[in-house]
């Protein structure tokens, strides 16, 4: 996520650090506080070092991951990028054309205003 921030691109809304808590803890149920400190802990983790965290996170707790864990955490890491970076090039795209749209715009105004100032045979009349 902060390698996304730091070359530019926006913070995606559904990558929020409060979405990755409420995944594993809606709102809208009532849990024990042990279980939002854990949520809170887990999104946080998960939120700044992705999902391979959670190897670590066994690893610590004398669990050691499975090479198979460990593909599927990576694999969802992958995901989750490409995925952010798919959304990332979109949002670009919208901007470049509203950006060619409003120069346009400003164009077609100035030739409103001046009338058209360079063009075929518009050289000729002088």
């Amino acid at each position: 996520m902060l390698k996304k921030i730091l070359h530019g691109k926006t913070q995606n809304t559904n990558e929020s650090v409060k979405n990755v808590i409420w995944v594993h803890c809606p709102k809208t149920v009532f849990v024990v506080k042990n279980r939002v400190d854990a949520a809170v802990a887990n999104g946080v983790a998960k939120f700044n070092r992705g999902n391979f965290q959670m190897a670590e996170v066994m690893n610590a707790m004398c669990l050691p991951a499975s090479d198979f864990t460990i593909n599927i955490l990576e694999a969802r890491d992958t995901a989750r990028i490409r995925q952010a970076d798919k959304s990332a090039e979109a949002q670009f795209a919208v901007q470049r054309r509203l950006r060619r749209q409003r120069d346009a715009a400003v164009r077609a105004n100035q030739e409103d205003r001046e009338g058209e100032m360079y063009g075929p045979g518009l050289m000729a009349d002088h």
